[in-house]
Order: C-alpha cells, then sequence, then structure tokens
C-alpha cells in the first residue's frame, strides 16, 4: 500500500486529501513471445510466396487454458494466422506462423485482441474463453511496396583519374521482387559533359534465379570536368531506379594527389626531353593490350554496353564491388590520418601565405568552418575579389532547424560559386561540409517519413540507433575529406590558375632572359599530370636550383621524389636570400667533404644566415633529408616567412600535392625578399646618419607591417611595426650610428601581418641597407702649439665614449702642412718704427717671401722633394701602443709634438677596440718659427747705415738636435729612422735658403747657397745678385752649385751682409729668416737709430680763471710700448708725469695753462722718451687777459614796480682769503648792499667753492630795454 503525497501550494497538510493506495501482483497467465511483429519493407508479389514470422504463446497456470485470436481483426488485411484457437495444457506453449501477403502499396497496421479462459468458470478440462475484454493484443505492422531494384551503396564515386585515362568502379544492382526483369538503363543526355558508359558484364536479365547483377561503369574525358550523374535502371513498366555517379577527371596535381596515392607502385612518369611528363599506368596499359588482342563483345543498341558472359578485366572490379562500402576500422584510421596530415599541410600554406585563421586547436576544419563558415566566406571573397550572394540567416537565431538549414544553403552556395570558377567539386556536398550535429539534424529531417513528419512522438524520438551510427560512420568518413578537396580546387582555380606568363614579366629574381626561354618552351603544355601553373612553378624551382647549386640541379619531374631531400628548396632560398649561405659547421659526417667557408656578411657577432650551405649532398638517406629541410625551414623563419605549424618529419613525409603547396608558397613569398634597392647611409663614428623608406597603402584596408632588422648592429629603426591606413603614405626611417668604420651591411624587411579580412595581407617588402663608415667628426678636439725643431710634450685628456671598458689601440694618422706653408708670409713684421712701415709695403714682402720659398723648394739639390720628404719623421709620436679606459673614464694621453715643418699638422688619433669599438680625436698642432739662433745687434745715426757680416753653418745646429730626439723616443724608431737617415745630413749640398727680414729697415739679400766643405763642413755663402727693394746694393760672391771646387771658397766664406738703414730714430726689431722646405733658420734682429735733441715753443692767450689745454701727439711707430714722462716748469702750467703710447698708435699729451687773473706767464715743458732716450723739449709763454662775465641774466618787471634779482658770488681774491667783495653797476634805478662778506677759497683744483647770495632790488621808471652790468671787485 502507497500513501499518494497530495497537498495545497501555500495550505499547511490537511487530512481530508489522505488517499491510500492498494495494489496486488498476479502472476501472467499466458505469455507471448512478443506482442508487435515488424515485417517491414514487403515486395507486392505472387501470394504463394508469402512473407513469413513465428509467434509463441505460453501458459504459465498450472491448469489449462484456452485462448482465442479475434479473427474479425485479420478480416480483409494481408495478415492471416494459422491457429486462431486452441487450449494450451498446463505450462504448455504453442507456435503461431504469421504470414503477410501485401496486395497493394502503402502501411498496413493491425491489433489483434488475444482472449483466454476463466479460470473460475465452466470446466477445467475444457475452459471456456471469455470474448468481453481481451487479455492481449498481437500489433502486426508492414509496408507494402511494389517491385524494385536497389543499389548496394547509395552513390557510385569513380576515382579521380589523370585526361585519357579511364575510371571505373563497378557495383550490384538487386532485385527486389521481380520474376523476370530484362534491365534497360538510361545515361546521361548530354555525353560531351559527362560522357559515362555502363557495362552489364553478367547480362542484364535478373528473377528468382538471379537475385543481383554486377555492373560497371567507366568514365574517361580529354579535359578538366567534375560532375555527378544520375544512370538510371528501367523496368518493363518504365520505373526508373537511379543512382548518382560522380566523376573527376583533370591534370592537376593538386586534383590528381589521390589517383597517385591509390596507384602507388602501380604508375611512372615518363618524360622525355623537350616534352612534357605524362603519367603512365602500367596496368591500364596491359589490361588495353589485352582488350585490344580479345575478339569485341556484342553490343547492344546504346553503344559501349557489353552483353553476355563476365570478362576477366572485370573480375578484381567484382571482387572489389562485394567489399563493404564502408571502410573497416583500421582503413578509416589510415585514411583519417593521411586526410589530417594533408589538412595540416593546406592549413598551414593558407595561414602563411593567405590568411591567418584562429581555431586550430579545434582540429581541421575548425578554423574555417566556426562560426557558421563565415571564415570559408570570407577567404572565398578574399581570393575572388568578389562579395558573395549569401542567404539571409533566420530571424530566429535559437531555432536550431532554421540555422541547420540556413547553413546547408550557405555552403551549397559556396560550392556553387567555386564550380563556376572552374572548381571540380562533383563529389563535394553540402551536408558533407556541415559539423556532426548539423549534418545529423539535416540527416534526420532527409530520411524521415511522412508518416513520421507530423509525429510529435516520432520527431522526439529521431532516427533508430543503428542508423544514426551509418550517419556518424558517413560523416566521419567524409567529413574532412570534403573539406580538403574544397580548399584543393579553391587554391586550384583561384590561387593556383592565375599563374600565367605574364606573371613571370618583371619577376624579381628571374630575368627577362629566362622568361623568354620559358615561354618558347613546349615542354609546359600536353600533360596529364602537371597543369600549366603548375609547370611554370616546377620551371621557376628549377632555374633556381641551376642558378644556386648547380651541380645538384636536376630536371624536376617526380614531385614527390625529386623535392624530397630538401636541395631544390635549399637553393631557391639562397638564389632569392644569398645572405642565407653562410659558413658550414666544423664537424661533418663520415665521407661528407667539407664545402669552402663562407664570407660572413658583417663583422658583428650577429650574422646573417641558417648555413644553408651545410647541405647534405646527394644523394641522402632519410637522416640526410630531414637535416635539410630543418634547415630549409629555419631559414624561412629566418627572414620572417615561416611556413608555421610544420615539422622537417611532416614536409619529407608530405606527398607530392603538399611539397608542390610548399614551392607554391616559396614563389608567392620569397621574389618579394629581393631587395627593392640599397638605401645608403654613410657617415662617421658616432654620427647618426638617417634615411626614410616611403611606403604607400593604395588599398582600401589597413596594411600592417612588421618591421625586422637585419645585418650589422650599426643600423637603427624607429619602430618594429608600421600601420598605413587606407591611401596613406608614410616615412619610415632608417639610421645608422656605427662603433667601427669599414662598409656593413645589412637589410629591413616588411612582413605584412595583416589577417586578410580587417587589414591586406600585403607583400613583403626589402630593402638592402649600406653604410660607408669613415671616422667621420673627432669626438674631443685638441690643440697644441710648439716651436720648430722643439720637442714638445701634449697630453690630452680621453674619454670612454662607450659604455663598457675598453683597451683600445692606438693608431696617428698624420697630415704634414704643405712646404707652402713655411714661408714666412704669415709671419707679421715685429716692429716697424713711428708707422713708417706701410700695409702695401708689407704685402710686397709677403709676396717675395712666397716666391723665395718657392724657388728655393726648386733648388732642393741631388734629391727630389719627395725624396727628401720621405725622411721626416712624425711630427706627433705616442710612446703607448694602447690604452685602458673604464666605462665613461678618462685617462690622461701623452703625445710628443716635434715639428720639422713650419705649418699646421692635422693628426687624427684613432682608438680602435676590436671588440668595444673605434673613436677618434683630432690634434691640431701649430709649428711656429724656431728660437732665434742669434741676436744680431746695431746702432747708428738716423739717415746712415751699419752693416755686419754673419757667420752661417751647413748643418741647422737646431735640426740636428730635433732629429738627435727622434733617435731618443724607442729604439724601434731608431733603428727605422738611421735606415733612412744614415750619417747624411736631412738635406744634401749645395743648400739654398731663401732670406727675408721682418723690418724693411734692415737689408738682407733674397738667397744665399751653402755648401759644406770636405774638411771643416763649414759652408760657403754667396749673395744673389737680385735683392729686395728696400736692401742696399751689394757685390755677391758665386760658388758652384754642386760643391766640388771646396778649396776654392772665397775668403768672406760663411758670412751674410745685414745692413741696418733706420729712416728716424727709435728703436728698430725684427726677425731675420733663413728658410728652404727643411731647413728653417731664425735671427733676432736689434736696431738703435739715434736722432739728435729738439726743442720747439707754445705760446697760450686766454682769459683769466678760464683754462685752456694744448694736446701734444706723441706717434708710436715701433712694435713696443713707449713710456713718455713729462718735467714741467712755470706757474699756471700743468700736465701729466707720463703717458703710455700703445704700439701702432698716437697719443696725445695733455698741457694746460690756467690764471686767476690778469697776467703774463714763462715756463718749460720736457718730454723724455724712455724707451728710445729721445728728448723733446718746449718753451712755454702764456698771456692771461680780462675774465669774461660769469653769466648773463634777464629780467622782465614792470616799470616802476621794484623786483629782487639775486646773484651767487664767490671769493675771487688772489690770494683766496675771506674778504668783502664791492658791488658797483652802471644800471640806473637799482638799490642793494654795497658790499657782500665771502668766505675763504679751497686749495687745489678739486676744492670745493663756496658762494654766497647778493640780492639786488631793480625799479626802472620807463618802459623799454635796459642794458648794464654788476661787477664784484676783491680789495
Amino acid at each position: 500500500a502507497e500513501e499518494l503525497p497530495l497537498e495545497l501550494v501555500g495550505v499547511r497538510a490537511l487530512a481530508a486529501l489522505r488517499r491510500v493506495l492498494t495494489g496486488e501482483g498476479l502472476a501472467p497467465r499466458l505469455l507471448a513471445s512478443t506482442t508487435k511483429l515488424r515485417f517491414g519493407e514487403c515486395i507486392i508479389r505472387d501470394a504463394s510466396l508469402p512473407y513469413t514470422q513465428t509467434l509463441s504463446l505460453t501458459n504459465s497456470d498450472s491448469a489449462p487454458l484456452a485462448f482465442q485470436l479475434d479473427a474479425a481483426a485479420l478480416a480483409g488485411g494481408p495478415f492471416s494466422i494459422d491457429t486462431l484457437a486452441a487450449t494450451l495444457p498446463a505450462r504448455g506453449s504453442v507456435t503461431l506462423n504469421v504470414s503477410c501477403i501485401p496486395r497493394a502499396a502503402g502501411q498496413c497496421l493491425v491489433h489483434v485482441p488475444i482472449y483466454i479462459s476463466d479460470p473460475e468458470a465452466g470446466d477445467a478440462n475444457a475452459p471456456t474463453v471469455r470474448t468481453d475484454r481481451a487479455y492481449l493484443t498481437l500489433t502486426l505492422g508492414a509496408k507494402a511496396a511494389t517491385p524494385r531494384l536497389v543499389y548496394d551503396r547509395p552513390e557510385v564515386v569513380l576515382p579521380t583519374v589523370p585526361l585519357g585515362m579511364q575510371a571505373r568502379a563497378a557495383f550490384y544492382v538487386i532485385n527486389e521482387g521481380y520474376d523476370n526483369l530484362q534491365i534497360d538503363y538510361r545515361l546521361p543526355a548530354d555525353t560531351v559533359r559527362m560522357p559515362l558508359q555502363l557495362r552489364f558484364p553478367e547480362g542484364r536479365l535478373v528473377g528468382y534465379s538471379r537475385k543481383k547483377l554486377l555492373l560497371l561503369v567507366t568514365f574517361a574525358a580529354k579535359k578538366p570536368m567534375s560532375f555527378t550523374a544520375k544512370i538510371e535502371l528501367l523496368d518493363m513498366e518504365g520505373n526508373r531506379f537511379p543512382i548518382n555517379v560522380t566523376a573527376t577527371a583533370d591534370n592537376s596535381l593538386l586534383t590528381l594527389q589521390p589517383y597517385l596515392s591509390l596507384k602507388a607502385g602501380q604508375i611512372t612518369i615518363s618524360a622525355e626531353e623537350g616534352k612534357p611528363p605524362t603519367l603512365v599506368d602500367e596496368e591500364e596499359t596491359a589490361r588495353a593490350a589485352s582488350l585490344a588482342s580479345t575478339p569485341s563483345k556484342k553490343k547492344d543498341d546504346k553503344g559501349g554496353a557489353h552483353l553476355g558472359g563476365a570478362d576477366d578485366e572485370v573480375l578484381p572490379l567484382a571482387k572489389a564491388a562485394l567489399e563493404p562500402a564502408m571502410l573497416a576500422e583500421e582503413s578509416l584510421s589510415a585514411v583519417a590520418a593521411e586526410t589530417a596530415r594533408s589538412a595540416q599541410m593546406m592549413m598551414a600554406y593558407i595561414s602563411a601565405a593567405i590568411v591567418k585563421l584562429s581555431g586550430g586547436e579545434h582540429g581541421f576544419p575548425a578554423p574555417l568552418l566556426h562560426p557558421r563558415a563565415k571564415p570559408l566566406v570570407d577567404l572565398v571573397a578574399l581570393l575572388s575579389g568578389k562579395n558573395l550572394s549569401m542567404p539571409q540567416p533566420p530571424a530566429d537565431r535559437k531555432n536550431l532547424r532554421a540555422l541547420t538549414h540556413h547553413l546547408h544553403a550557405l555552403l551549397e552556395s559556396v560550392l556553387n560559386f567555386l564550380r563556376s570558377q572552374g572548381a571540380l567539386l562533383g563529389g563535394v556536398r553540402p551536408d558533407h561540409l556541415m559539423p556532426l550535429e548539423d549534418f545529423m539534424r539535416y540527416a534526420e529531417e532527409r530520411l524521415r517519413t511522412p508518416a513520421a513528419e507530423g509525429s510529435v512522438s516520432a520527431q522526439r524520438k529521431g532516427l533508430p540507433r543503428r542508423q544514426r551510427k551509418a550517419l556518424e560512420l558517413e560523416h566521419r568518413t567524409v567529413h574532412a575529406q570534403a573539406w580538403l578537396a574544397l580548399l584543393v580546387q579553391l587554391l586550384r582555380t583561384l590561387v593556383m590558375n592565375r599563374i600565367t606568363m605574364r606573371t613571370f614579366a618583371g619577376l624579381p629574381g628571374f630575368p627577362d632572359s629566362a622568361a623568354s626561354a620559358l615561354a618558347a618552351d613546349a615542354s609546359l603544355l600536353g600533360s596529364n599530370l602537371y597543369s600549366t601553373p603548375e609547370q611554370l612553378i616546377i620551371k621557376w624551382v628549377e632555374f633556381h636550383w641551376k642558378n644556386a647549386l648547380p651541380q645538384s640541379a636536376k630536371r624536376i619531374v617526380d614531385v614527390d621524389t625529386d623535392l624530397r631531400d630538401g636541395h631544390a628548396f635549399a637553393a631557391v632560398l639562397v638564389s632569392h636570400c644569398p645572405f642565407l649561405l653562410t659558413a658550414p659547421p666544423t664537424t661533418m659526417l663520415d665521407g661528407e667533404k667539407a664545402m669552402p667557408d663562407a664570407m660572413p656578411l658583417s663583422p658583428d657577432k650577429n650574422d646573417l644566415g641558417t648555413s644553408l650551405a651545410t647541405l647534405y649532398p646527394q644523394p641522402c638517406d632519410e637522416a640526410g633529408c630531414l637535416a635539410n629541410l630543418h634547415l630549409v625551414l629555419d631559414a624561412l623563419a629566418t627572414i620572417g616567412a615561416p611556413f608555421s605549424t610544420v615539422s622537417p618529419q611532416q614536409l619529407h613525409a608530405a606527398n607530392a600535392r603538399e611539397k608542390l603547396l610548399f614551392a607554391l608558397h616559396l614563389f608567392q613569398t620569397l621574389p618579394h625578399f629581393v631587395p627593392k634597392t640599397t638605401v645608403e647611409l654613410n657617415g662617421g663614428l658616432h654620427a647618426p646618419v638617417t634615411k626614410s623608406i616611403e611606403l604607400s597603402n593604395p588599398s582600401r584596408k589597413p596594411i600592417m607591417y612588421s618591421v625586422k632588422l637585419e645585418g650589422a648592429e650599426c643600423f637603427r629603426i624607429e619602430a618594429t611595426s608600421v600601420r598605413l591606413e587606407p591611401q596613406q603614405t608614410v616615412a619610415f626611417r632608417v639610421a645608422a650610428l656605427a662603433r667601427f668604420t669599414g662598409v656593413a651591411h645589412g637589410r629591413v624587411i616588411f612582413l605584412s601581418t595583416g589577417d586578410g579580412l580587417s587589414t591586406a595581407n600585403a607583400s613583403t617588402l626589402v630593402f638592402l641597407l649600406r653604410a660607408d663608415i669613415s671616422l667621420g667628426s673627432p669626438l674631443e678636439k685638441a690643440v697644441c702649439e710648439a716651436k720648430l725643431y722643439s720637442p714638445t710634450p701634449v697630453v690630452i685628456d680621453v674619454t670612454n665614449p662607450f659604455d663598457e671598458a675598453c683597451s683600445p689601440r692606438i693608431k696617428i694618422v698624420e697630415i704634414r702642412p704643405p712646404f707652402e706653408t713655411s714661408s714666412p708670409a704669415n709671419e707679421k713684421p715685429v716692429g716697424v718704427p713711428r708707422g713708417r712701415g706701410s700695409k702695401q709695403q708689407q704685402q710686397q714682402q709677403q709676396q717675395q717671401a712666397r716666391e723665395a720659398v718657392a724657388a728655393a723648394v726648386s733648388m732642393l739639390g741631388s734629391e727630389t722633394l719627395e725624396e727628401v720628404t720621405r725622411k721626416l719623421p712624425s711630427a706627433v709620436y705616442c710612446a703607448a701602443s694602447m690604452l685602458s679606459l673604464e666605462p665613461k673614464g678618462t685617462a690622461p694621453l701623452t703625445l710628443q709634438f716635434l715639428p720639422f715643418q713650419m705649418g699646421e699638422y692635422v693628426c687624427t688619433i684613432i682608438f680602435s677596440d676590436e671588440r668595444v669599438g673605434e673613436f677618434s680625436i683630432e690634434l691640431r698642432a701649430t709649428s711656429t718659427l724656431p728660437s732665434p739662433l742669434e741676436t744680431l745687434r746695431f746702432s747708428t745715426q738716423v739717415s746712415t747705415s751699419q752693416s755686419k757680416d754673419v757667420a752661417l753653418a751647413f748643418r741647422n745646429p737646431q735640426l740636428e738636435r730635433a732629429r738627435s730626439a727622434v733617435l731618443d723616443r724607442s729604439l724601434r724608431e731608431k733603428e727605422r729612422m738611421l735606415a733612412l737617415w744614415g750619417k747624411e745630413p736631412l738635406v744634401k749640398g749645395p743648400l739654398t735658403l731663401s732670406l727675408a727680414s721682418s723690418s724693411p729697415f734692415f737689408a738682407v739679400p733674397s738667397t744665399v747657397d751653402l755648401v759644406e766643405t770636405k774638411s771643416s763642413g763649414n759652408s760657403t755663402a754667396s749673395r744673389r745678385a737680385s735683392t729686395s727693394n728696400n736692401t742696399a746694393p751689394s757685390t755677391a760672391v758665386a760658388t758652384p752649385k754642386d760643391g766640388k771646387s771646396a778649396n776654392s771658397a772665397p775668403p768672406n766664406a760663411n758670412k751674410l751682409d745685414v745692413r741696418f738703414v733706420p729712416k728716424a730714430s727709435g728703436i728698430y726689431s725684427g726677425q731675420l729668416l733663413l728658410s728652404s722646405p727643411l731647413d728653417v733658420r731664425v735671427y733676432e734682429l736689434h736696431g738703435t737709430g739715434n736722432a739728435p735733441n729738439t726743442k720747439a715753443s707754445l705760446e697760450f692767450t686766454t682769459p683769466a680763471r678760464q683754462p685752456v689745454v694744448q694736446e701734444l701727439p706723441v706717434v708710436n711707430g715701433m712694435d713696443v710700448d713707449w713710456t713718455v714722462s713729462a718735467s714741467l716748469k712755470g706757474e699756471g702750467f700743468s700736465g701729466p708725469p707720463s703717458i703710455k703710447v700703445a704700439p701702432k698708435t698716437t697719443a696725445t699729451y695733455p698741457l694746460q695753462f690756467t690764471a686767476d687773473w690778469v697776467c703774463q706767464r714763462e715756463g718749460e715743458l720736457t718730454l723724455h722718451n724712455n724707451t728710445t732716450g729721445d728728448k723733446y723739449v718746449y718753451a712755454l709763454k702764456a698771456v692771461a687777459e680780462e675774465p669774461l662775465a660769469e653769466g648773463h641774466l634777464v629780467l622782465q618787471c614792470a616799470a616802476r614796480q621794484p623786483q629782487a634779482l639775486s646773484f651767487k658770488v664767490h671769493n675771487v681774491s688772489a690770494s683766496g682769503d675771506a674778504c668783502a667783495l664791492t658791488v658797483d653797476s652802471d644800471l640806473l634805478h637799482v638799490s642793494g648792499a654795497p658790499t657782500i662778506d665771502v668766505p675763504a677759497r679751497g686749495k687745489g683744483q678739486l676744492a670745493r667753492r663756496e658762494e654766497r647770495t647778493y640780492e639786488l632790488t631793480v625799479n626802472p621808471q620807463l618802459g623799454g630795454i635796459v642794458h648794464g652790468s654788476i661787477t664784484f671787485s676783491a680789495p
């Protein structure tokens, strides 16, 4: 017993709702083996051949039991039962035979009640059946159908074959219900587009004795085609029984790869010279020969359908037709693995060359299918450049049935579009492309019977389990293969077929001559294995193979075997990117020869390349092939064009189609790596050099580039990515900042990172970079100065510009001054007295000095200028060969500057550390005139002259001391210079020296020749007849230039006449310069021009109390300061005690006279030049007249109106003591005090003057202008 749990919602339990259920379980009395008999589909046939099933009834009582079936329920129906009533003993049973004889087509369902006896009524041995209530109900069901022909498979798919080859498939037709039937058939009417043939090897008669019949369908085409057509079998009444046949023929490797895999080992590729590769099926050839030798069979009126017994050539097909249509689990797994590998290669190509797809972790074909096949639609639109017309999605996005139908329609639209573009997709159905859930949902709707359409329970229950398993197996078998076939045809029609001869016109890396030869190649046409675009790609690979690796190049006939070792792929890479060919490894395999070392691209540590020079030579075993393919894939990754998700093992195991896809990827990628141009970045060390690369985006989508910089470390880029908006132009800057001198190489690669959808998938751009780096501007500059022939130490502070410690080697590059700079033309005259040397005269002297030097260069003696110059040592010398510097640290560097020429030396000190870098410091060292050898002193009266003879030595003592200092630098320097110099002088005689005086008041000859004598080494000097304009004429004595007559030297040998001619009194200073290109001597000149004393007179006239100043000019024409002292006598005269007069200027001495009252004075002024000793005396006479009025006042007043007028008065007495001034006036009508007291006057010119105010009253009586004066007189 059970209580029903009844309660009202929200109300507590009520006792009135409590109900108790009581039940009793009874044992069954009559047991049936089944209560439902399903006859399934029954063909309408002769009544003598009924469909029969059995049913068992068992009495489970301990007493006899009677049963009875309701015969009325069976009346008029197709069903009959042999026993309708019987009595069963205790525990007894009976078997009933149920027959079905259908008479009309359709569904038939009958419910037959079974009645049994009542145990409580009647005789137990003769029970009576109660018919008022059925104990059991027997359900009988069948589906009647007319006679028909069925097939052993739902469709026939012929294998894909090359053009000109025959595809065959055998299948069975099964007789269901025909007693005797001669089968007729109907082929597609369009035999050009659908050239199918049907053969009946076992005849066309079916009946009771032949339940199934073998059929053979064949197909051959001369041009690419793919279709699905119906072949119909007909009975005598014209009923049709169709079956779909799919056939494909092509001359493209992309399409024929399944055929190659199916016929592996049975086919060969024939390729004669000058002819295209041709696929030959040896088995087919032998069969055709056998058929040709056999008498032809009888043909029917349809042509080509053989009649009669079975042929020997169809026996294998008949055996294959008996095999199940679905593959076994082992074969299915093998096919799935092969499809997965091919799909991975296909997706790798699409991601690398076309568009990046996400969702690869979910397996193939999820990246193209989700969501709702949108990636596929976008991919087709991208490749075709067209917007596809797609069905509108359903309004109710939650209606799964509507979504399924939309997906089916969308996929069908894509397939139709591709077929219109030439895709061979006859065997691909839209539902095979759908995911499993949508496929099952679509299949359920397609297979559901019309009766079940309106049944909710049938829709809820779905398909039987066995049918669902079959559908799942079908989807598992064809889903991935259908998608693979779709992608293959997508690439064949929208990518591969666009490669034509025009593609090779101007193709980077493919010269015009090769393109012309390719256009004339007859082997491009006529192949039944490779299409023309595929042949072009193969020829492209062959060309670069011969160009880069000619030792291993050959004609590519079999893509699978000829490309397996990786040599061809590596050659294509090297031909487009030569930098990938770098040095081979140090260890080689046994028996393998090492290739010559390849030169690295740059001295930087990041050398480019992946060592493609280390390819294992042919023939290669599997390990060698894998190693080569590993290098190829690494090289692609190095240049930024990886073939992602593919390993060397997968590429080695790839079939011919997949290797062709890899070659297609190289064809689409590598030409873009041929540099567009070379960007020159020439400059100096540590100085950034920048140039811009102009990038343009002509497309309607943005372009994203990932920028990759390779090569020397000196190159820089401003960013690692750049985005170009539609129709935008961007200037991308590339810079070079070098640490080392020399030529550096590199490249900048712009790799498109677009996904092909939101951003455009642009071509790769490559630009070569070349930087010719010189020293450029030095990091620091230093200057120094030294006298000729005088060694001078120079200390330079060197700062490390790098962030790491370095120990650079030191190298000095010296640029000597030209010999013309040794001219004294740039030397200013030291002293010209009183400014009497004009500028024009100085320019004339400088020009004469230049001419003298030029003449001296032409008279070097027996040696040329170059020979003598070669003997000159380095003026700047560094004892240290290396310097240690801390990061950004500073260290002193000591140099020696010892000049042997006049002028400016430009020295570049180069610091070079092979590990860290280089830098330089510029030192500008100026050599001035050497110290004077001697001072020549002269003293004479003005307008007279004085001469001196100067003894000259052949060897310059200062030059000889400088040579000794050079030998003392180091032992190595000493050995090197002694080898050049020997014991002879630096310049062999005779030696010509040009003479120049810095002062025009010292006269010298223009040149002098010195000849070294054999005995003493003294020189003989001779003056040339031509002298400067300001020199006094003298007699010249000539000496032979070759110096042979040593004993014939004149008595005045080694003497030079120097004459001093002063034009005015004063001290004259100058220098005498004796110069040749390699011998410069200086003598100091000092002369005094004495003049007689001079006396003059000066007169002064001025009013009293008004000072007067007379400025006396003093002109200094010399190059030294003058100090002039003054001695002054006389009352009222004043002036400074001394004045300074700068060189080449005029100064004035201010002489002043002032008198307090009318007087006459006399005095004397003496000016003494302390520098020259001159003395000038001036007699002074001064007259002081009446003083002038102190002021002029104007008073505006009215007549007869008194007005006050004030005056400021001061002490004007001679003594300056306090006094009373008397007031006088010649004006009328004025009044005032007769006197005014004034205080004492201060002493000195700077004393303050005390003033008093005097007030005068003016009272004019008449109008008009009145003039007068007021005088204040001291006592």
